[in-house]
């Protein structure tokens, strides 16, 4: 289902008081083509998803915009199993600024998606370069180096854009565009083809830069990070009584522990804003909550502890108190899953 706050979604939203205002007489028709361009921009540049329904609904909605066409197309596009051309939030935000901006319009929002994207770039770059280290398997640091590969690829990919965008040239911005969308879904490829292969070899990626680390180590040998001890456990609540104990009483990563870690490192990069960052926090909290309520004991307090330190690095945009936050809510994980 499409996710809400992505272009196309938004677009949709925008779509239907214009095509009822257009039914009632009023002279909205130049506003409403403009968008459908749009929305045909987004869904013409290469993608995972097949999106020829819903470009040919949009077609139809051109040439007659009504509202049963509108129906139509809300259910292509909630029958598409991503967001856009890419699994980049960021990068669909900035291909549909990029539309507008190459008019002389949105351009200072698109410039700010311009740095958002970048520095997400920079942080997947981060990540690819630290998985090269030497340890695994050939084809895994093969993968590696084309997913690093593949990103160098992507910022020259944004840098083109941005020029195309600076000149007003739609045929570049098409250009750009498509080596953009191109780059950043096969290193998101890559990225899944390195995940199946660190299950196969049995080593444990790092949360914080992406290293691959033998099975046996509990901090990360690149970064110092504290590793998970297995994988990832779906498991309802707080997602601390995981069954059956992990090696030598390890913490063991779950589903809840790894959004955490995930927004964490996606804060300190720069590519999750401060709000969206506490509301993941919130969210923790309630859990920590019903777990008191039903009895959970030792480790509760250092948890709690961990997470006033990740609410205080959100509330003060204070990145250094990320990695005291997240030790302690490791650690309290420990002692929660020890005793449950």
């Amino acid at each position: 289902m499409l996710a809400s706050g992505s272009p196309l979604a938004d677009a949709l939203t925008r779509l239907e008081p214009l095509i009822r205002r257009l039914e009632a007489g009023e002279p909205v028709s130049e506003p409403l083509q403009a968008l459908l361009e749009r929305l045909l921009w987004m869904t013409g540049l290469p993608a995972p998803q097949d999106f020829s329904e819903v470009r040919e609904v949009l077609e139809d909605l051109r040439r007659e915009p009504c509202t049963v066409r509108l129906d139509r197309l809300r259910q292509a596009l909630e029958a598409l199993p991503a967001q856009g051309p890419t699994a980049s939030a960021q990068a669909n935000a900035l291909l549909d600024l990029a539309s507008s901006a190459v008019q002389g319009e949105r351009v200072e929002e698109y410039s700010v998606q311009v740095l958002a994207l970048d520095s997400e770039i920079a942080a997947l770059a981060t990540r690819f370069a630290a998985l090269e280290l030497p340890g695994p398997s050939e084809r895994f640091c093969e993968a590696a180096r084309e997913g690093a590969a593949q990103l160098q690829n992507a910022r020259a990919g944004l840098a083109g854009l941005d020029e195309a965008v600076a000149a007003g040239s739609q045929a570049d911005l098409l250009t750009c565009s498509q080596d953009l969308v191109f780059a950043l879904n096969r290193a998101a490829q890559l990225h899944r083809e390195l995940e199946r292969l660190l299950a196969l070899e049995g080593r444990t990626p790092c949360i914080r830069c992406g290293c691959s680390n033998p099975s046996e180590r509990t901090l990360c040998e690149h970064c110092g990070a504290i590793l998970p001890a297995a994988a990832i456990h779906p498991e309802g609540m707080l997602d601390f009584r995981v069954g059956e104990e992990g090696a030598s009483g390890q913490t063991r990563m779950t589903e809840n522990l790894a959004r955490l870690f995930e927004a964490c490192d996606q804060f300190y990069a720069g590519t999750l804003d401060p709000q969206a960052f506490l509301q993941v926090v919130s969210w923790l909290e309630g859990l920590l909550e019903q777990a008191r309520r039903l009895g959970l004991g030792d480790g509760v307090e250092e948890f709690e502890g961990g997470l006033l330190l990740l609410r205080q690095a959100g509330e003060l945009e204070d990145r250094a108190l990320l990695d005291a936050g997240r030790r302690r809510v490791w650690e309290g994980a420990g002692r929660l899953q020890a005793s449950g």
